[in-house]
């Protein structure tokens, strides 16, 4: 069985509707294979994303009335501005979204848990506060773990979008913490010795010393180039994706998206 797996960063959910197009002609394209698409920076209900659920546009509406399997994993709540909620600006007057991830399927997603690898969120409101919105050493992350049963057996799918930090080179302390946080939940998760698949914006280039337990359980896979280009000198591969107990198969690509500041990375592998 042929897997095709995505990581596909949406920019702030900025045009869901050409993701979701990209996500039905990959499928269109290959019926028989099984597609999974890690997402990130998702909203849902952000006046910035045109008031929508991102995630059902994206998988052509929501799983009980025709859309693709999904699932979403909050990270944390916005106003409507895209400002994070420091905690005066969290009552009733204040505009909240969601921001966080998400994962869309070909095919049925039988169990899927949002693990947070913290800290939590109140944490970050406390130390949010203006006019230093975004501390990044507090921001919280998530991550989704989610199991599909296919035809040749079991398969795990991970998805995660990890700290931010300016040089990403650099090791960052929160970022460190959310790899331990992400490796634990998915050992306690996972059976052992069960075919898998991590993926996502890892915000950290592939020599950072943060990825390192991570690239010690699981097979990195890395495409020629930035992954992340954002036209403004900044040029990076932070996006990868990563496999244990399959086969992988050429090509790993990236390609440019429209909606996007980065690129799509795609892998297949054999089940």
């Amino acid at each position: 069985m042929l897997i095709r797996a995505y990581s596909i960063n949406t920019y702030k959910s900025n045009n869901p509707a050409a993701v979701r197009d990209f996500v039905m002609s990959e499928i269109k394209n290959d019926p028989t294979s099984l597609c999974v698409f890690g997402l990130q920076e998702i909203d849902v209900g952000a006046v910035r994303s045109g008031n929508v659920n991102a995630l059902e546009v994206i998988a052509g509406g929501d799983a009980l009335n025709g859309g693709l399997p999904q699932f979403f994993a909050r990270s944390i709540a916005f106003d409507g501005s895209g400002e994070v909620l420091a905690p005066h600006a969290s009552g009733d007057n204040a505009s909240l979204f969601e921001y966080g991830i998400g994962l869309v399927a070909s095919h049925p997603i039988a169990q899927a848990e949002r693990v947070a690898l913290g800290p939590n969120e109140a944490l970050f409101w406390q130390r949010s506060t203006p006019p230093d919105f975004y501390d990044w050493e507090t921001e919280p992350r998530t991550a989704i773990i989610a199991n599909m049963i296919t035809p040749n057996g079991s398969l795990w799918v991970i998805n995660t979008h990890l700290a931010y930090s300016p040089d990403r080179s650099v090791r960052s302390p929160l970022r460190a913490m959310q790899i331990e946080a992400l490796l634990a939940a998915a050992k306690e998760i996972i059976p052992p010795n069960v075919p898998t698949i991590v993926m996502g914006d890892f915000n950290a280039t592939v020599a950072n010393p943060d990825l390192e337990p991570l690239f010690k359980q699981f097979k990195i896979r890395t495409p020629k180039g930035p992954t992340y280009t954002n036209g403004r000198g900044t040029n990076a591969q932070i996006d990868y994706i990563c496999s244990h107990g399959l086969t992988p198969l050429p090509p790993m690509t990236a390609v440019a998206a429209s909606f996007s500041d980065h690129k799509i990375v795609r892998a297949l592998f054999k089940f």
